[in-house]
């Protein structure tokens, strides 16, 4: 036992450097199929997404029509005027034939803030004053856009008010450093001084439809979500609430619209809300080109799927190639010692084969550690994979090695 474990130990050191090689290059193919999958498995679920989000979707741009400062003060200064814009998000919301897609990207002034300058809506300013991106959305977004939690739960939209003081937001995945679930901070929305609640974080890459780009990130965004209903101005509200309310809904009003079916009228719908709600300053900009975006998102998914699955078998050649090889090589080298030691009748003893598996499960648990930093959302799937990867390379590597030592 102890002549064996001093032979190996001389094996290791006279052949350090083809063992090393031999080992970086299962690390190295190990690194590789585990990106490669991981890199696969999401592009699969971003063209699932996708796919169930914007395939055979129209979106349209709506805004209001009060360019002019004066137009626009004279209006908000009326609270009556203010009311019919609530009757029409309230009615355009509801309807059942419209999606009524209400997002805005309005920067949030942050008490203390934890985070770094990447969050900053201008990086080029010298605070974060009003500067932390935020999107204030309701929840037809969020669903629309099929928004993912990996952290914490989801809003309760029903539940959100337009005067609340706690407001519940959902932290981009980059904030997952700085803040966690339960955490709160204050600060101001528009003029009104909030607390916000940290409720839950996104997954990561995940990603809306906004201002005609289909892949709009919101990794560095809080997301604010906007009251379930508008509501009416009231005698109870000071000059503060109802600049609020007046700024707020202003900023929801201005949103895209998708058909709920392709053959529904997008102008005929509004204009019987406007009817109905009183307030008809808005006009429809047309359809956005989210369909050729779509195609060519869809394309480079397409094409990256494509280039994934040579390189993982041009990595798994040329680590077979390499195992191979090296593992020949010493048993080349210890011949002349192998035939002396079966011509004076001791047990043979092939210690390469021995380092040969010392090996592999040296590079499997390297990689389950690399795999555990780097992938730990899909673990148990690529352990698999991976023990299947090493456990081919081992039988593939043995038979080729037969077959030329024949």
């Amino acid at each position: 036992m102890f002549l064996r474990l001093e032979e190996l130990y001389l094996s290791l050191k006279k052949n350090a450097i083809l063992y090393v090689i031999s080992i970086i290059s299962l690390f190295l193919i190990t690194i590789v199929l585990s990106f490669t999958i991981f890199l696969m498995l999401q592009s699969f679920s971003k063209e699932n997404i996708i796919v169930n989000s914007y395939h055979n979707k129209t979106i349209y741009t709506m805004r209001d029509t009060l360019y002019e400062d004066d137009d626009f003060q004279k209006f908000k200064s009326n609270y009556k005027n203010i009311d019919t814009i609530s009757n029409f998000y309230n009615l355009a919301y509801e309807n059942k034939n419209i999606e009524f897609l209400s997002v805005f990207d309005q920067p949030l002034d942050i008490e203390d803030f934890k985070g770094n300058k990447k969050f900053w809506e201008n990086k080029e300013a010298i605070s974060s004053e009003y500067n932390i991106k935020s999107l204030q959305m309701n929840e037809k977004v969020f669903d629309f856009n099929k928004l993912q939690i990996s952290l914490g739960k989801g809003i309760n939209w029903k539940e959100i008010k337009v005067l609340d003081k706690n407001i519940p937001v959902i932290l981009g995945s980059d904030y997952k450093e700085f803040y966690k679930v339960g955490d709160q901070f204050n600060g101001k929305y528009y003029n009104r001084d909030v607390t916000f609640d940290v409720v839950g974080f996104l997954k990561d890459n995940q990603s809306i439809y906004y201002r005609e780009n289909l892949e709009f990130y919101l990794d560095e965004y809080i997301l604010v979500p906007y009251p379930y209903k508008c509501e009416k101005i009231t005698y109870e509200d000071n000059s503060d609430n109802y600049l609020f309310k007046s700024t707020l809904y202003f900023a929801m009003i201005n949103s895209d619209v998708s058909p709920i079916e392709s053959d529904i009228d997008i102008s005929k719908t509004l204009n019987n809300i406007a009817s109905q709600s009183g307030f008809s300053n808005f006009t429809l900009l047309g359809e956005s080109p989210i369909h050729n975006q779509y195609l060519q998102i869809i394309n480079i998914i397409k094409t990256q799927q494509k280039l994934l699955l040579p390189l993982i078998l041009i990595s798994f050649f040329f680590t077979i190639m390499i195992q191979a090889n090296t593992i020949f090589i010493l048993k080349r080298k210890r011949q002349n010692v192998n035939k002396l030691v079966y011509e004076i009748g001791f047990e043979y003893y092939d210690i390469e084969k021995y380092v040969y598996k010392i090996q592999y499960i040296l590079s499997f648990i390297l990689g389950i550690m690399f795999v555990w930093k780097f992938a730990n959302l899909i673990f148990p799937f690529i352990v698999i994979l991976l023990l299947l990867q090493h456990c081919m390379i081992y039988y593939i590597c043995n038979w080729y090695i037969k077959r030329i030592g024949e």
